[in-house]
C-alpha cells in the first residue's frame, strides 16, 4: 500500500520541493520560534517577511449562506460557522461565527497548518508539511465540518476541522508513515495564524504558565515557549483577547491522557497576526515507521470577557477528567491537619554548612511558640550526611540519592520527640535522580533513563536518571520510602514528580512504556505516583504527598504541590480560579529577612489561599512582624471555607484607578498596588472576599459590588468584615450598599464575606 502511494505522488510530481513559496515560509515560520536563534535576527526576519512576502489579499467569506465550492476555495456554512479552506494549498481562509469576524489567515500568510519533522535511517533531519502536498477536500456531517487530506511521498495526512458547541471548532490529526525507515519526530498541529481583536495595545494573552500569566501581546515578537505536562504550563489553554472590547480567541487542547506537548506563541508586527502552535510528539518517535494516530483535539473559538472567563471554559472541560475523581478540597481525603496548616517550614541539614538535626528542633520550638497547639507541616532536605565530592559541581548533594541511607544521628529521636508536639514533617525524596556510582545503586542501571540512541540520560550531564516506570526503581523507591516512615517521617515531597520535559523522556521499551513520544513521561509518572500514594496512604491516611510544581493531571495522585516560583511578571491567580478548590499549595521562599518584599510574596498567597511558606529559618523577633504573620494565618483560619477550600469566582472591580508598582524581590516585576479575589463557600454558597494591598503608606479605595443576582446570593444578604479572631462586623447589605470601603496601609490585607 505504501509503495503504491508513493508511485502514486511521484507520478503526479507533488512532493516537496525546496524554493517554492509556501516552503520558504515555513522555514521562515520554523525560525522564528526556534528558541537558539537570537530575538534580533527574529526581528529582522519579520522586517523582511513584511517586505518581501507581503499577505494575500484576504477573501471576504462573511456573506456566504450555504456551502459550496468555488475553483479556489471550499467552503463550509451552517449552525453559525463559516469555515474556507484554499483547496490547492490546503490552508484555511476564513473562519468565523455567528456573523463575527474572520479568525484564521493561514493562506494570507502561507502559514503551514502542520508540520512533521522527519528522521530518515541516516540520522538525517527533514521537513513536511502542509505545504507542497496534494490537497483533497471534503465536507463532513455530523458534526458538520471539513477533512483535508494532504498526500506527499512520505507521509498522508488527514486533518478534520468540526463544529463544536457554542462558537467552537475541533481540530484534529492523524498522519501515515509511507516510508519505513522514517522516524515521525516531532509535530506541529495546529499551526494557526490567528487575527486578534481589537487593537495591539489592547490585546493580552492568557498563557499557562505557572499559577497563570497575562501578558500584551507585543511582548510575544520573540517565540515563547511553555512546556506541558511541565511546572512552566500546568495546564492547556491559552486565550487571546481585546482588554477594552472584552472580546477574544479561546485555544486549548484536550487531552486528557498527558501527552508532552508544547504551547508556541509569536506575534508578527509585519502581518498583524498572532501566530499560536501546538508543538506534539508522535507516539514511538525513536522507532521507524511510527505514525500519528489523533488521541486528543484542540479547541479554538471565540468568547466574551477576559482571563477569567476563558478560564471557566476550560474549567468546564476540566471537571470531566479522572483527575478530579477525589473530589473537592472541602470534602476530598487530604489530611484535614493540611487543609488548616499555618505555615509550612522548611529545615535543611548539612555537614559543611555545620546543620545539624538540632536546629530542626531549634526552629520548631520557636514556631510552636508563634502557633501553639496547631499541627505544622515541613519539609526536611538532606536526612543523612553526605560527601560532596569536586567532581561533581553542579550536583554535589545527591550522594546518597537511590538507596537507603542511615540518617543523621539523631534525627529519629527529634522527629519522634516534635511530632508528638504537632509537627507533620516530609522529607525530600528524590523521584528520579540518583547518584549512579555509589556502590548500593549499581544494581538500578536496568532502570536508566535511555535517549532514542541508546545513550544515558544525566541530570546537569553529571547525575544518573532512572525512568519512575522501571519496576528496579520502583521497587527501590518503595524501599526508600518504608525505610524513611520507620525514621519517623510522616510525608514525601517528591521532588520533579509531577512535571516532565520532551528532552528528558525515555526510551527504553523494557520498562514498559513506548519508545518515546506520546505521553511516555505521564505514564511513567503516573505508574509512580499511584503505587507511591498506595503505599504511603496504607500506612497512615494522614501521611501526605507533594511534588514539585505539579501539573494538573496529578492532583489526584497529591495532596499538596510546591510553587516552584513566588513572584513573577504578569502574574494571574488561573490555576486557583481552574482547579485551585482540588489541590493544595504552599509558597517557595520566605527568608528570615522579614522585609516588606518578603511579606508581598506572602500576600500572593494569601490572596490564593495558598500555605504560605516556604519559611527558611526562625519565625521573626519583632512584635510587629510576629503579630501580622499570626493575623494572617488567623484570618486565612476565619476564612477557610473561602480562601482554603472555596471555588474562586471572578474578582471585584476597585472604585479608583490602580496604579501600578514595582516589586525587586525575588526578581524584579510590576503589578496593581491593589488586588483581590473573590471565592464561594461549597458548604453554603456564600461569598467572601480578599484584599491585599502592595503599596506603601496608607491608601484608600473601594470594591464595587456586583448585584446580589451577579454574585448569585440572596439580594438580603448582609456584609460583614472578618476579623483574624474569627468574629464579624457588619457594614451594611446587599439591598442598600453599593461598595466596600478599603482603607488599608503597605501590606495590609483584609476579608470580607457576603452572607
Amino acid at each position: 500500500m505504501r509503495l503504491r502511494l508513493f508511485l502514486l505522488v511521484m507520478l503526479l510530481g507533488v512532493v516537496a520541493f525546496a524554493g517554492s513559496p509556501a516552503w520558504e515560509m515555513a522555514e521562515h515560520f520554523r525560525t522564528l520560534e526556534r528558541a537558539e536563534v537570537s530575538a534580533s535576527r527574529k526581528v529582522r526576519l519579520q522586517k523582511w517577511m513584511g517586505e518581501k512576502r507581503p499577505l494575500t489579499a484576504l477573501v471576504d467569506f462573511s456573506q456566504e449562506e450555504k456551502s459550496r465550492e468555488t475553483e479556489q476555495s471550499r467552503i463550509v456554512v451552517g449552525e453559525g460557522m463559516i469555515l474556507a479552506v484554499d483547496k490547492k494549498s490546503g490552508l484555511p481562509q476564513w473562519l468565523s461565527f455567528d456573523g463575527g469576524g474572520n479568525l484564521l489567515a493561514n493562506h494570507a500568510c502561507l502559514c503551514p497548518l502542520w508540520e512533521l519533522r522527519l528522521i530518515d535511517a541516516a540520522g538525517q533531519v527533514q521537513f513536511i508539511g502542509s505545504y507542497d502536498s496534494m490537497v483533497e477536500c471534503r465536507e463532513l456531517d455530523s458534526p458538520l465540518g471539513m477533512e483535508i487530506t494532504y498526500t506527499r511521498a512520505e507521509a498522508v495526512a488527514k486533518v478534520t476541522i468540526r463544529k463544536a458547541a457554542g462558537a467552537f471548532v475541533r481540530f484534529g490529526i492523524m498522519v501515515d508513515n509511507c516510508g519505513e525507515k522514517l522516524r515521525f519526530d516531532r509535530l506541529e498541529f495546529p499551526r494557526l495564524a490567528l487575527l486578534p481583536r481589537g487593537t495591539v495595545a489592547s490585546n493580552k494573552c492568557v498563557l499557562p504558565w505557572r499559577r497563570g500569566r497575562l501578558r500584551p501581546i507585543d511582548e510575544f515578537q520573540n517565540c515563547q515557549h511553555e512546556e506541558y505536562p511541565c511546572s512552566s504550563a500546568r495546564f492547556q489553554m491559552t486565550a487571546l483577547y481585546d482588554a477594552e472590547k472584552k472580546k477574544g480567541i479561546y485555544f486549548a487542547s484536550e487531552d486528557a491522557e498527558g501527552h508532552e506537548k508544547e504551547f508556541l506563541q509569536t506575534y508578527v508586527p509585519a502581518y498583524g497576526m498572532f501566530i499560536k502552535n501546538l508543538r506534539c510528539y508522535p507516539a514511538d518517535r525513536g522507532r521507524p515507521g511510527n505514525a500519528v494516530k489523533s488521541s486528543f483535539t484542540c479547541l479554538l473559538g471565540t468568547f466574551d470577557g477576559d482571563w477569567f472567563d476563558a478560564g471557566q471554559i476550560y474549567r468546564q472541560w476540566y471537571l470531566q477528567q479522572h483527575w478530579v475523581s477525589r473530589g473537592p478540597l472541602y470534602r476530598n481525603d487530604t489530611p484535614e491537619f493540611l487543609k488548616h496548616a499555618p505555615v509550612w517550614l522548611r529545615f535543611y541539614l548539612r555537614e559543611s554548612k555545620k546543620l545539624f538535626p538540632e536546629s530542626v528542633l531549634n526552629s520548631f520550638n520557636r514556631w510552636c511558640e508563634l502557633f501553639p497547639n496547631q499541627k505544622i507541616p515541613a519539609t526536611l532536605y538532606h536526612y543523612a550526611k553526605f560527601r560532596e565530592p569536586e567532581n561533581k559541581p553542579n550536583y554535589p548533594v545527591c550522594e546518597y540519592y537511590g538507596f537507603c541511607a542511615a540518617p543523621f544521628p539523631g534525627l529519629p529521636e527529634i522527629l519522634q520527640d516534635c511530632t508528638s508536639r504537632g509537627l507533620r514533617c516530609s522529607v525530600f525524596l528524590q523521584s528520579e535522580i540518583y547518584n549512579q556510582d555509589a556502590p548500593e545503586n549499581m544494581e538500578l542501571a536496568p532502570g536508566r533513563k535511555l535517549t532514542s540512541d541508546g545513550t544515558v540520560l544525566l541530570y546537569l550531564n553529571e547525575r544518573g536518571i532512572c525512568c519512575r516506570m522501571s519496576p528496579v526503581w520502583q521497587k527501590r523507591s518503595e524501599e526508600m520510602r518504608e525505610h524513611l516512615i520507620k525514621i519517623g517521617f510522616t510525608g514525601f515531597y517528591q521532588d520533579t514528580f509531577g512535571k516532565s520535559k520532551p528532552a528528558s523522556e525515555c526510551f527504553d521499551i523494557r520498562h514498559g512504556h513506548g519508545a518515546g513520544g506520546a505521553n511516555t513521561d505521564y505514564r511513567a509518572q503516573r505508574s509512580f505516583g499511584e503505587a507511591s500514594r498506595k503505599q504511603t496512604k496504607a500506612v497512615n491516611p494522614e501521611f501526605y504527598l507533594g511534588g514539585e510544581a505539579s501539573c494538573e493531571c496529578y492532583v489526584d495522585l497529591l495532596d499538596y504541590k510546591l510553587n516552584a516560583v513566588s513572584t513573577y511578571p504578569g502574574h494571574i491567580p488561573l490555576e486557583r480560579a481552574l482547579y485551585g478548590d482540588y489541590i493544595l499549595s504552599h509558597g517557595r521562599v520566605v527568608s528570615e529577612e522579614y522585609t516588606a518584599s518578603d511579606f508581598r510574596q506572602i500576600g500572593f498567597d494569601f490572596l490564593e489561599g495558598v500555605i504560605p511558606g516556604r519559611f527558611f529559618g526562625l519565625p521573626p523577633e519583632d512584635e510587629a512582624s510576629r503579630k501580622y504573620l499570626k493575623d494572617m494565618v488567623g484570618l486565612t483560619e476565619a476564612a477557610y471555607d473561602y480562601l482554603r477550600v472555596g471555588r474562586m469566582i471572578r474578582p471585584m472591580e476597585f472604585a479608583k484607578p490602580v496604579a501600578m508598582m514595582e516589586l525587586m524581590k525575588p526578581q524584579k516585576m510590576k503589578t496593581e498596588e491593589w488586588r483581590n479575589t473573590v471565592y464561594r463557600s461549597y458548604k453554603d454558597g456564600s461569598v467572601g472576599i480578599a484584599v491585599f494591598r502592595f503599596g506603601e503608606g496608607q491608601g484608600e479605595n473601594s470594591l464595587i459590588l456586583p448585584s446580589a443576582a451577579d454574585l448569585e446570593v440572596p439580594k438580603q444578604s448582609k456584609i460583614w468584615r472578618l476579623m483574624p479572631d474569627g468574629k464579624r462586623m457588619k457594614l451594611g447589605s446587599m439591598e442598600t450598599q453599593k461598595e466596600i470601603f478599603l482603607n488599608l496601609p503597605g501590606n495590609g490585607f483584609d476579608f470580607f464575606i457576603i452572607q
